[in-house]
């Protein structure tokens, strides 16, 4: 890699020199991030900049602070946490083996929306639970018809949480009939 006072290798012409720029990086889900003063080498002929392996460390810091991404050391505490095995985990919620790989040898990371699931994942047990036994296929949920307007709507059942003998939140118990019914799970007679 080319470093200060080198000569261009795209012209050259002109050398490399020292300066701090401010980088705008579209991540992987369209979200653009500014990064400030990166240390980046720029030629002073042609324009060319080369960003050092240092700079590329710094950006991706940064764009995981401010896109609340996992890095592998988060992911590794996350995995560590459930007390199985990598390969049971990955079945567990239905990954990918290699795809645990690259997020722990930080060639890739969860996507944001992947890291709010795992992160929920190992802060309840009981969603854990319920990911892990597949509940939604056994009949966790019915469909009942509203007499009045025939329109299907789902009903929350606690079944998987008792069988894992997961205590249920009192927030949920408490919310359970409003809050299911505002839920997108209602479904709706067009108009």
């Amino acid at each position: 890699m080319p470093k200060a006072n080198d000569t261009c290798i795209v012209c050259n012409a002109g050398k490399y020199r020292a300066l701090q720029t401010d980088l705008e990086v579209e991540t992987q889900d369209g979200t653009k991030v500014v990064v400030k003063d990166v240390p980046v080498f720029r030629c002073e002929a042609c324009g060319d900049e080369l960003i050092p392996a240092s700079s590329h460390a710094y950006v991706d810091r940064i764009i995981a602070e401010q896109t609340e991404q996992l890095s592998k050391r988060d992911v590794k505490q996350l995995f560590d946490g459930f007390e199985r095995t990598q390969a049971e985990v990955t079945a567990d919620l239905g990954l990918g083996p290699k795809t645990l790989t690259r997020w722990l040898s930080g060639s890739q990371h969860p996507n944001r929306a992947l890291g709010f699931y795992l992160r929920a994942v190992a802060e309840f047990p009981q969603v854990y639970a319920w990911i892990k036994n597949r509940t939604w296929k056994a009949q966790d949920t019915e469909l009942s018809m509203n007499r009045d307007q025939r329109v299907p709507q789902r009903i929350f059942r606690y079944r998987d949480l008792e069988e894992a003998q997961q205590p249920v939140p009192t927030e949920i118990q408490a919310n359970h009939a409003s809050a299911f019914r505002r839920s997108v799970f209602s479904l709706r007679p067009a108009a």
